[in-house]
């Protein structure tokens, strides 16, 4: 497969895999649903986040992060890599998009903005759900009728 015609790899923070099963209708669960356009990737740190939190607040979609997680790609987590401007509980989640060389970190924590201008041109982009949209799912306005 040549670089131009590989899907985008998009890794998942725990917060959105939450998102995505906390309102089914939402735009995380509609863009995660995008494995045929995108491989949708996150760590089993992340999984184990949003499944904690879901059986917290929202215990009946546990079994169904089960079956979305079987439809993406689910990486070990790394837990160290360069010194970067982050929390400890978010750095495997940035070390682990970058070992797996992720395209996006697709994340709703503001604390990665600072990393997002430090990794501008570096490979990785750190996107919201909805900057991620407007990028890569939204049709052009030319398009819209």
């Amino acid at each position: 497969m040549t670089e131009a015609s590989r899907r985008l790899r998009v890794f998942l923070d725990a917060n959105v895999l939450f998102a995505a099963l906390w309102n089914g209708a939402g735009l995380p669960r509609r863009l995660i649903g995008r494995t045929d356009v995108f491989e949708i990737l996150t760590c089993d740190m992340a999984v184990e986040e949003a499944r904690r939190n879901l059986a917290a607040k929202k215990p009946e979609a546990v079994a169904e992060l089960a079956m979305v997680c079987a439809t993406l790609v689910v990486t070990g987590t790394v837990v160290q890599g360069v010194a970067i401007p982050l929390n400890d509980k978010d750095k495997p989640i940035f070390y682990s998009a970058k070992a797996c060389r992720a395209d996006v970190l697709l994340t709703g924590d503001k604390g990665f903005r600072d990393v997002a201008a430090a990794e501008a041109g570096r490979g990785l982009l750190v996107l919201t759900p909805r900057e991620f949209y407007e990028r890569y799912v939204r049709p052009p306005e030319s398009q819209v009728r």
